[in-house]
């Protein structure tokens, strides 16, 4: 590979050689795996590298400039094959010059393959977002935190038979702030 190559994406050009240089945070290499392989590789819409390491994890790295700052994004996966079924185990993002300042998502599957908990921290490891999800997929609870932990909101999805969805809110004290309800046709819309 020509370490000085660029690409192209959504309109940016990222320089492929920068990025396999670049060293991935150890978020999901605790155990200091090897690296065995860096290759270019596109993760969906992104263009980046894709690190393999021997113990079977892999970790795809994307850039992206932003208010003229590099945002790097670590895709971690806990098995090679998970990559193909675009099941990451966490996505780490940081500004390239603060690496320290970190906000993570880590994600939790069904047995069926749909997600069933995607839960945000920031750079402090303390929770910030936690979302469960029903069997299909679709959110049941979310919990918003402010940045010390402490719990901020609470909303919990009710999903009736006639295609509606019903919001209840709940304040920090578990009072009920408020109920929306959307009216869904037949076909979703």
């Amino acid at each position: 590979t020509n370490q000085s190559q660029t690409i192209v994406v959504n309109g940016q050009k990222i320089n492929i050689g920068e990025l396999l240089n670049h060293k991935p945070s150890q978020t999901n290499n605790e155990n200091k795996a090897n690296v065995i392989s860096k290759e270019k590789y596109t993760y969906g819409k992104l263009s980046g590298v894709l690190i393999k390491y021997d113990d079977g994890t892999a970790v795809f790295q994307s850039m992206k400039k932003q208010n003229n700052n590099i945002i790097v994004q670590e895709y971690h996966f806990n098995k090679e094959k998970d990559i193909e079924k675009k099941k990451p185990t966490s996505v780490v993002s940081y500004n390239q010059k603060d690496p320290k300042n970190k906000v993570t998502q880590s994600f939790e599957y069904h047995r069926n393959g749909k997600l069933s908990r995607k839960r945000t921290t920031n750079a402090q490891g303390t929770l910030i977002r936690d979302i469960e999800f029903n069997r299909n997929g679709k959110p049941e609870e979310v919990k918003l935190y402010d940045k010390k932990g402490a719990l901020i909101k609470d909303q919990k999805y009710k999903y009736n038979k006639d295609h509606s969805v019903e919001i209840s809110s709940y304040n920090k004290d578990n009072k009920l702030e408020s109920i929306t309800k959307t009216q869904y046709a037949e076909d979703g819309k």
